[in-house]
């Protein structure tokens, strides 16, 4: 009787819906229609047929769970990088040509100004800046063609698809480009910045010459209005950079992709951003004058929060469709692992047992668990809850029992509680008893931590390195009290990564990792 019910719901809302020329709702009850896609007056319809099952549910007792299902779920999260993305019609790119020969390269500024005047020369460096180079890839290295024409036919190229270019380049809408603008540039000041002209009216790059006041004249909110991303907020920076580092719903990295050739996203804001030519000044992000380096681990843990944010919405989106489930949101190494015959002893798999159903995949959880510390330690009322959303998600997430239901219900709750991470991490005041306190939890997690697989193992070991080197920057010395835990550091460094920082997933054994986050929790000074 209650599916019945769902489904006139369903006949009734797709009715009101298809009257404002939008996007159907399935049979199910679920949707992926965003409420700032909608007009005022189609919202009203929307909201007045979910009150009319209310009213017919109450009379057939149906649980108040079925109804939040149907009129809540699939709401898409109202972030500040999707309300920035929806105002792009209103501008349009002029790429870096007109930033570098005006005023950001050539040295030294003039007196009084309020910049570096080199800041495109640091980020390009001489044509190696690590995301200027990201189309110097699709353009020489064949690899690059070679999965272009493996995804997209014998005629592809990587520097001619959308695909490729929207993560690689800076690649508006041709409508949204002037004369000035090349995709050779790769990821260049608009990709990050926001497109600097505006359509009808002038854009930040016509007002931010005057960079003092640009920053006091002008809200954030104003300035956003004039096609200028906020950066320094580490919550929305984080945001842009996860853009193209886990996905968005209108661009990510897909299995047939990762089939092709293409590696694995992995995230982690502070360790990337370290490797990152910084051409501002930290300070312009402190929530506080005396933040100083602990910046890094809010860095860290906003960026982790975030990251688990938007990848569950991935799978919301994913879970209201038909489509066949994406091996993107599973657990690349649970397959793709050294299958060693060399030894007749049981190797850590085998001694872990299956997390799921036997011989499949499961759930990445590269950032839960991460965040499961983070959610212990900031939001301990929702940890039990948290977790037990996540367990369902990693269950009903199987290739042989997939229940779509309770992946979007399980996926949203934990989506929500990333939410609440978010916006309590990204405004906190850590520092070194915060950051020990985090390494404790962290490192009496391990079992759970390690046995998730390579990913998340190396996701704690970028934590580690966060959190550590924060809490103790002189640790490498002899003299340092820290500097035991620091050698310790070092060899968890090794045994995910080689000495040019390649990931080393095939050699990858949970129980040497678990052992050595053991010695590390037991020599972290101030036990």
């Amino acid at each position: 009787m209650a599916s019945a019910v769902l489904r006139m719901l369903a006949e009734i809302m797709m009715r009101q819906l298809d009257a404002a020329n939008r996007v159907q709702l399935q049979s199910a009850g679920v949707s992926s229609m965003s409420q700032n896609q909608i007009d005022n007056q189609s919202y009203r319809r929307m909201r007045d047929s979910v009150m009319m099952l209310a009213i017919i549910a109450s009379s057939l007792l149906i649980s108040p769970s079925v109804y939040a299902q149907v009129g809540e779920m699939q709401q898409t999260p109202t972030t500040y990088r999707r309300q920035f993305d929806s105002k792009l019609v209103n501008f349009i790119s002029r790429g870096h040509v007109n930033c570098a020969t005006k005023c950001h390269s050539g040295g030294k500024p003039n007196a009084g100004e309020q910049y570096a005047a080199n800041e495109w020369d640091i980020w390009y460096q001489q044509e190696k800046g690590p995301h200027f180079v990201a189309y110097k890839r699709l353009l020489e290295d064949p690899r690059s063609d070679v999965m272009a024409k493996l995804l997209y036919g014998p005629e592809a190229t990587a520097i001619t698809r959308s695909e490729c270019l929207s993560c690689h380049a800076l690649f508006p809408e041709k409508e949204r480009r002037d004369s000035r603008f090349v995709s050779a540039d790769g990821v260049s000041c608009e990709s990050c910045h926001g497109y600097g002209r505006g359509t009808d009216r002038n854009g930040w790059a016509d007002i931010h010459q005057d960079r003092a006041k640009f920053f006091s004249n002008y809200t954030t909110a104003q300035r956003t209005e004039m096609g200028f991303y906020d950066l320094r907020d580490l919550s929305r920076r984080a945001e842009r950079c996860i853009s193209c580092h886990v996905g968005t719903e209108n661009q990510r990295v897909t299995h047939d992709m990762m089939a092709a050739g293409h590696p694995p996203l992995m995230f982690e804001m502070d360790y990337y951003s370290s490797g990152v030519p910084k051409h501002w000044p930290e300070k312009n992000s402190f929530i506080s004058e005396d933040e100083g380096e602990w910046i890094h681990v809010r860095s860290w843990a906003t960026g982790q929060a975030v990251a688990l944010r938007e990848s569950l919405h991935r799978i919301i989106e994913w879970s209201a469709g038909k489509e066949k489930i994406d091996f993107a949101f599973l657990d690349c190494y649970a397959c793709h692992h050294d299958l060693d015959q060399k030894t007749k002893q049981l190797n850590w798999r085998q001694q872990r047992g299956f997390l799921g159903q036997r011989g499949e995949p499961t759930w990445d959880e590269v950032n839960w668990s991460m965040c499961r510390t983070l959610v212990r330690l900031y939001l301990p009322g929702e940890f039990d809850a948290a977790q037990k959303n996540a367990t369902r998600l990693l269950q009903s997430l199987s290739l042989s029992n997939m229940d779509r239901a309770a992946v979007a219900q399980s996926a949203d709750a934990l989506r929500k509680t990333a939410e609440r991470l978010v916006a309590k991490v990204a405004v906190n005041k850590f520092d070194k008893a915060q950051s020990l306190s985090i390494l404790q939890s962290l490192a009496t997690d391990r079992d759970y931590v390690t046995s998730r697989g390579f990913s998340a193992a190396n996701q704690a070991v970028f934590a580690v390195n966060a959190l550590y080197f924060a809490a103790f920057p002189k640790a490498a010395a002899a003299d340092d009290a820290g500097q035991v835990a620091a050698a310790i550091v070092l060899r968890m460094n090794n045994l995910v990564s080689d000495e040019n920082d390649v990931p080393l997933p095939a050699s990858y054994d949970a129980r040497k990792m678990s052992s050595l986050l053991a010695e590390f929790q037991a020599a972290l000074p101030g036990k």
